[in-house]
């Protein structure tokens, strides 16, 4: 508000205007090093399935065939 007092912003859209600008101006990322729970944790034997799991492979034609309407 104070930004659009000061350069003399009096319309509504000016205003909702300036608080996007100012959140663009923002960071994206800030990281907080003192923050412990975004640390990785290891995996532990209880989860050891996970790192053997893999996705299914298909060929490329399948996914070809679906769009084109075929099956």
């Amino acid at each position: 508000m104070e930004e659009c007092v000061d350069k003399r912003l009096f319309c509504a859209t000016d205003f909702v205007d300036m608080i996007q600008y100012i959140k663009r101006q923002r960071p994206l990322n800030v990281t907080d090093v003192r923050n412990e729970e975004g640390k990785i944790k290891p995996f532990h034997g209880q989860n050891a399935f996970i790192i053997q799991t893999y996705a299914q492979k298909r060929d490329v034609n399948e996914y070809i065939a679906v769009l084109e309407g075929e099956k």
